[in-house]
């Protein structure tokens, strides 16, 4: 489901209760273990490396370095988790085709073919990332979400405040390092033009796992206590 983009003339607290850390706690759990099935290079980035997460939230990994899509697959494979569908997506025609491992309905891993642009992995430091292995132990991190609000963590939850029409706040954090512009001055370019234009995917196919050619179904690891990867919850913002 699309976002909306929302407008805040000032920033705003948001608590969040109980059940919402334990499935964040969930949630990193399981990237966790994927992140060490997968190797070093994998990423978490969104709503789970910032902390915000809610019932919709969904686990994608970004491998940043060169992987080919039968490695990841065996990798994953060995660890007992198997793909459900694989696509081949080119956002636009200057965009890195990028491949898309769906290992369960809220759980993806994202591969480039031939290698992100700089400015594009900035674009998912943007909206926060943290490796994935180690997540489970990891804090949270400043980023901005599909609603252009920039999420900044604290012990109760988070403060958001919009971006639109406004600065750049991270020019002297650790973001920049001295090294070519902000994340969050490319990042913020590139999603204000939600506000002015319509966007879509140039290049999208899709391939799902059938019994009779990878072997039968479904798809999802289950743990200890048979819970499958696609977690229910009743999260509420």
């Amino acid at each position: 489901m699309k976002e909306k983009v929302v407008w805040l003339r000032d920033p705003r607290e948001v608590v969040y209760k109980p059940e919402r850390w334990d499935y964040l706690e969930k949630l990193r759990e399981l990237a966790g273990k994927l992140g060490e099935a997968l190797g070093p290079g994998g990423h978490v980035h969104g709503s789970l490396a910032r902390g915000d997460v809610t019932k919709s939230s969904d686990i994608d990994i970004i491998l940043t370095g060169g992987a080919q899509s039968y490695e990841l697959e065996l990798r994953l494979e060995e660890a007992g988790y198997r793909w459900q569908k694989r696509e081949l997506v080119m956002a636009t025609p200057n965009a890195t085709p990028k491949g898309h491992l769906h290992v369960a309905e809220n759980v993806t891993v994202t591969f480039p073919l031939a290698g992100f642009r700089p400015q594009e992995e900035a674009f998912y430091k943007f909206g926060g990332m943290l490796a994935a292995i180690g997540i489970e132990s990891a804090g949270r991190v400043p980023g901005v979400n599909k609603k252009l609000l920039l999420i900044i963590p604290n012990d109760k939850g988070h403060t958001e405040s919009s971006i639109i029409g406004r600065p750049a706040p991270w020019h002297s954090s650790g973001y920049r390092n001295g090294e070519g512009p902000c994340p969050f001055e490319k990042g913020q370019r590139r999603q204000d033009r939600r506000l002015h234009a319509r966007r879509g995917c140039r290049r999208r196919k899709l391939r799902e796992r059938t019994e009779a050619a990878y072997g039968p179904g479904p798809c999802h690891q289950k743990d200890d206590e048979g819970t499958q990867l696609n977690i229910d919850s009743k999260i509420e913002r």
